[in-house]
């Protein structure tokens, strides 16, 4: 799926991860984190500001959708890592404790983690650990005593992922309806139009509109992935 979209570009996803690994394994537990920040900052700016010098103002799919997906989740493994190995358990909070890692994964569950299908394009990203729970079926496991609830039938099974599915599925289509809608009467040239920037209400109105347009297309994408996440099980923290 990768090089279809991309082509040849897939190479610089490839070296931005392996470094990415390597750093992992060779630093510190102590100081991982600040040299994986410092790696995937610099290189995103780089990106950022070669995709403005050769297409600027495009809008051409490129490899810096899946570079900046890719930045949250190196941070994310080093800061897991960090937080697992260099720091005591009772200096953590609660998001601390639950993604916390013991150990650098191995280079399968690296790059699975890193170009799995579900969050390739366009995320949603999640830690390393909720990745690994949802990979072994972890997150899933029965409880020990589900008669302890009222409802103890409900929590006796694997939980269905159709209501979440299909209302995130609902929510991009909505997204995606007003985004179709408005750009029949607005477009990014609408903001210096003088036909409509005649009064200042007028310009806030119209800028306001055309701000909604154009979250709105990121808004379904996400909306839509973070629905394909949830119907494959990813996403499920527990009873």
């Amino acid at each position: 799926m990768g090089f279809i979209c991309f082509g040849w570009q897939m190479l610089i996803l490839f070296a931005f991860v392996g470094v990415g690994y390597l750093l992992l394994l060779s630093l510190p537990p102590a100081v991982v984190q600040y040299y994986s920040f410092a790696w995937v900052m610099g290189c995103i700016s780089v990106a950022h500001v070669y995709r403005m010098t050769m297409d600027f103002g495009g809008y051409s799919l490129d490899f810096t959708g899946p570079l900046m997906l890719h930045v949250q989740k190196i941070t994310l493994v080093a800061w897991a890592l960090h937080d697992g190995l260099a720091r005591k358990e009772s200096d953590l909070n609660d998001d601390q404790k639950a993604n916390l890692i013991h150990k650098p994964p191995s280079v399968l569950e690296y790059t699975s983690y890193m170009f799995n299908f579900h969050s390739f394009l366009a995320g949603p990203s999640c830690s390393m650990r909720e990745y690994l729970s949802f990979m072994d079926g972890s997150n899933l496991q029965p409880l020990a005593n589900p008669n302890q609830f009222a409802n103890a039938k409900d929590h006796s099974k694997a939980p269905s992922p159709l209501y979440p599915a299909v209302t995130k599925l609902l929510s991009a289509l909505l997204c995606l309806g007003v985004m179709i809608l408005l750009s029949q009467y607005f477009s990014f040239h609408s903001v210096i139009d003088p036909t409509l920037m005649t009064s200042i209400p007028r310009k806030l109105f119209t800028l306001y509109i055309v701000c909604i347009m154009i979250r709105s297309r990121y808004y379904f994408i996400w909306k839509l992935t973070d629905s394909i996440n949830n119907a494959a099980g990813l996403g499920f923290s527990g009873y």
